[in-house]
């Protein structure tokens, strides 16, 4: 059984538990964090695995610290951190998904939720709306957010690291457990496979885990072996709550604005609740190599802040059949994906663009 949990190797560049590249000030004494355990939360509810163990794991001791340091109690969006940190059908190795959570944010459950209908891949990892990316942003200016590995993954540096932080660990699930205690063991020391949040322990007898199964606590045997150990850092960076709170109501009037203004919005939801097939992103990778990497219209070269899209000549929520079809794609900087592709409104189509980039660019080559 996988169940979404693949550990890379430790590289040079990352922080390891007691170099004090996070700092060195223990937020609990005794390294129990009960008393902040967030709502439980099933990966697989609707019988759809989405291999997003390393994600739940990860929120769940987010959210128990923010529970413990600021009384607040976010529920962020799994589907949203699963989909950015690229988790694919093997899981996906917890440095990263930390790393996404650091550079990209996460929203709110409210925002992008875990629905009944996310019953497949293409469902479950359709791309979120690109408004959501933005307010994603909102973790990173509130929250500084810091990882590193527990390594070697002992019960002493386990211990002195849950002084710091809920961790996260890789063990295998859950197919033995002790009769006579009732906890989890390990005795055939297989390959972990499952990601978990380590919130305290009783010396010499268990860990306590919150899991992402079963909605509930579990007790691993004190010689549990575990793998991929990471403790977190998170500290709150706005100084005047107030100011923050105006701040965010004001970036929000914006994006509402401009969402109403583009026709559903430069960061709206693009495709109309139509979920894209999952062959699409090669399809477009593929396209764009065959473009010679260069914006049809001009024929220029993508910048950082202009980079080049896969457009559909007739939206694919228009014909679904249309999606993967190569006749019916053209490759555009977003610039002119949105100009000349959209006619400035996302929910418009120009069935000419085509021939539109065609004519500029013979204008291009025969300008006076």
């Amino acid at each position: 059984m996988n169940t979404g949990f693949q550990l890379k190797p430790i590289e040079d560049d990352h922080y390891v538990f007691g170099d004090a590249k996070l700092g060195d000030v223990p937020i609990l004494t005794d390294g129990q964090w009960d008393s902040w355990l967030p709502i439980a939360e099933d990966q697989a509810p609707f019988g759809f695995e989405p291999m997003a163990c390393t994600t739940f794991a990860l929120l769940n001791a987010v959210e128990i610290m923010l529970r413990q340091r600021y009384g607040a109690t976010n529920n962020f969006s799994k589907k949203f951190l699963a989909y950015v940190s690229g988790t694919t059908t093997s899981g996906n190795d917890p440095h990263t998904v930390a790393e996404a959570l650091r550079t990209k944010g996460d929203v709110e459950e409210s925002d992008y939720p875990y629905v009944s209908t996310d019953t497949t891949w293409a469902k479950f990892y359709a791309q979120p709306a690109q408004w959501l990316y933005t307010k994603a942003l909102e973790f990173i200016a509130q929250y500084s957010f810091g990882h590193s590995w527990v390594s070697p993954a002992s019960p002493g540096s386990m211990m002195s690291a849950l002084n710091y932080s809920p961790l996260t660990a890789g063990v295998y699930a859950w197919l033995q457990e002790d009769p006579a205690t009732g906890y989890y063991t390990n005795k055939l020391n297989l390959s972990p496979e499952h990601d978990v949040c380590i919130y305290g322990y009783v010396v010499n007898e268990y860990w306590k885990c919150f899991d992402s199964y079963s909605l509930e606590t579990k007790k691993l045997a004190w010689d549990m072996p575990f793998s991929g150990v990471k403790r977190y850092t998170l500290n709150r960076q706005v100084v005047n709550p107030t100011a923050w709170d105006t701040f965010i109501q004001w970036m929000n009037t914006v994006l509402e604005g401009m969402k109403a203004k583009l026709g559903l919005g430069y960061f709206g939801d693009r495709t109309f609740g139509v979920a894209r097939s999952p062959e699409f992103a090669q399809l477009s990778r593929d396209m764009i190599k065959e473009a010679g990497g260069l914006c049809r219209m001009g024929l220029h070269k993508p910048t950082l802040l202009n980079p080049l899209n896969t457009h559909h000549v007739v939206p694919f929520h228009k014909d679904k059949s249309k999606e993967l079809e190569k006749t019916n794609l053209v490759v555009l900087c977003r610039f002119h994906h949105f100009l000349h592709a959209h006619l400035k409104n996302w929910a418009s189509f120009n069935v000419d663009i085509v021939a539109d980039c065609d004519a500029l660019n013979s204008k291009i080559k025969t300008r006076p």
